[in-house]
């Protein structure tokens, strides 16, 4: 199982009572699960980390991702910067920075 979290940098801060505050996923036009590696699922490896999307706010690309947390596996970091890397914004909806934690869980079948 993947779960993925968004939160936006600008929601780390309380915003002003006036002030509307949209989740980044309600902004995103294009934002794909990144994959669970089948040889990471076979080894039963999972992992929670967070990322950060720089974002280019006139265009809504990101223009790069980093780790502020790696979930530990090596190829499950790589796959989610790879994945995050796609990720596009509607321009003028996300601030520059946008943290996104994720986990990669394996869940046991009944």
């Amino acid at each position: 199982m993947l779960v993925i979290g968004l939160v936006s940098s600008s929601l780390a801060q309380k915003p002003a009572p006036t002030a509307s505050v949209r989740p980044a996923k309600e902004t995103a036009l294009y934002a794909p699960r990144p994959d669970y590696p089948e040889s990471v699922r076979k080894q039963h490896k999972g992992g929670a980390g967070v990322f950060v999307l720089h974002v280019d706010s006139d265009t809504g690309v990101v223009s790069s991702v980093s780790i502020q947390k790696s979930t530990g596996v090596a190829e499950l970091d790589d796959s989610t910067v790879d994945c995050f890397r796609r990720w596009r914004f509607k321009p003028h909806s996300v601030p520059k920075k946008v943290i996104i934690p994720i986990a990669f869980k394996m869940i046991n079948p009944k």
